[in-house]
């Protein structure tokens, strides 16, 4: 009985909450701005050595923006390269080669120069283990 009684008492409050909560909640655009510049893969693959990564990378922006953007990529060691420019209302996703030397960045970014959104590329390098040589007959009893 005091459980239900706790309840008819708390119910008012509860709704009242959950209310508020989706009135705070962002929009479904709000929420696709929210998740930023989608890059895959993130990650470039490279042999032991290797002076340089290939790969190709796709690359989508989940709201249309209201004015003309471009996609620029950027790293340590390397000027900063224009990948592709965007007119203003136009979807943006597209597929790029890229090669990087180091860790690069993505950014989208307005033609007044104010950045969108961003997104980090790395490389890894490949290791070679060096693997035990087995010792022993090579058979078990078990």
């Amino acid at each position: 009985m005091p459980f239900k009684r706790l309840l008819v008492t708390l119910k008012p409050l509860l709704l009242g909450l959950v209310t508020l909560l989706s009135w705070t909640l962002p929009s479904p655009a709000m929420a696709n701005a929210l998740k930023g510049l989608q890059v895959t893969p993130k990650t470039c693959v490279q042999e032991a050595g290797a002076s340089s990564c290939n790969m190709t990378v796709r690359i989508r922006y989940p709201t249309i923006l209201a004015q003309p953007s471009c996609l620029w990529l950027s790293s340590v060691e390397a000027a900063r390269q224009q990948l592709q420019c965007f007119a203003q209302g136009t979807p943006i996703s597209t597929q790029r080669q890229v090669r990087l030397q180091q860790d690069g960045l993505i950014e989208l970014q307005l033609v007044n120069g104010n950045v969108v959104a961003s997104a980090e590329l790395r490389i890894a390098q490949l290791i070679e283990s060096k693997r035990r040589k087995r010792r022993g007959l090579g058979w078990n009893i078990l």
